[in-house]
């Protein structure tokens, strides 16, 4: 897999196997770190790697994870890290680039993660004090972030944001799947000043509007089955903080010119009911399944 490929297959990860990471590869880990970018070239950064069983429990406890959907975001028992690469800034080496430090080591350190076939979150909300004291580090270094390490188990999936000024936060789906809304590069990209490049900017119209997820990501399927590109937008969420986070409604968007065929498309969808047994959609009222002969009644009261 090239750097590419990695760049566009990388997500945050939050549920990890148990399976443990050799200490050679995380080695290889830090050494990637080491050889990123250094403002001046001053290197004031350090790395504690930390995969001793006892001490990784004890630096899980210092971390919090996924503010938008805590603590439904947090990794479940017997799914936590394996390992952490916390990054330190050493106080002794004068650098008013040691920000700009961290992010191009913990971004190399990701990267050499994923070419491993390991997954990784990139953790900032720490509890400091306790997390440096149960590590007994001196006072010159000064705790930054911490990569929580592991091999996935987990698979979460980007959703474009087809209006720039859509909802970033991300959300569970039903099947407890993490989605994470992402600006479309069309929104961001410019060239040779404040230009949009020559290739026309989809603008993307409201189709359709849905509360329940199964039906709007079928209703999705459906559309791009049928050659129709669209995004699905979060637009609502439930604000008591037993909640928080939990999607209440999904805007499914397609390209202007696009809309009225999506349209009669999701008419075509709504009017057809899935089969039990083989999963083929059929006119809604009619009793047999017509490509394997099922019934489509429910029969689980027979």
């Amino acid at each position: 897999m090239n750097i590419h490929e990695l760049i566009l297959k990388r997500r945050s990860i939050r549920r990890f196997k148990s399976k443990d990471i050799a200490f050679d590869v995380l080695k290889k880990l830090v050494n990637a770190g080491r050889l990123a970018p250094s403002a001046a070239n001053m290197q004031p950064l350090e790395y504690i790697v930390v995969d001793d069983p006892e001490l990784t429990e004890r630096v899980f406890n210092t971390l919090k994870w996924a503010g938008y959907i805590a603590p439904a975001g947090n990794p479940p028992a017997g799914e936590e890290p394996v390992a952490y690469i916390v990054i330190a800034i050493n106080m002794e080496i004068k650098s008013s680039g040691a920000d700009k430090d961290i992010g191009a080591a913990a971004e190399n350190i990701i990267l050499a993660a994923l070419a491993e076939e390991i997954g990784s979150c990139w953790i900032e909300t720490i509890d400091r004090p306790k997390l440096k004291a149960i590590l007994e580090l001196p006072d010159k270094l000064s705790i930054n972030s911490v990569i929580a390490l592991g091999y996935p188990n987990e698979q979460p999936l980007i959703e474009e944001l087809a209006q720039p000024d859509g909802s970033i936060k991300y959300w569970n789906d039903e099947t407890g799947r993490l989605h994470v809304p992402k600006r479309q590069l069309a929104n961001i990209l410019y060239r040779n000043g404040y230009i949009r490049p020559e290739a026309a900017v989809p603008q993307w119209v409201l189709a359709c509007e849905n509360s329940v997820e199964e039906e709007a990501y079928l209703i999705k399927g459906f559309l791009e089955n049928n050659g129709i590109p669209c995004v699905l937008e979060a637009v609502k969420f439930h604000e008591m903080p037993v909640n928080f986070g939990q999607l209440s409604k999904l805007r499914l968007m397609v390209p202007k010119e696009k809309l009225a065929e999506a349209q009669a498309l999701i008419q075509e969808r709504i009017s057809q009911t899935e089969c039990p047994a083989c999963g083929a959609l059929c006119p809604v009222g009619d009793l047999i399944c017509k490509y394997c002969g099922k019934s489509l009644e429910d029969d689980e009261d027979e």
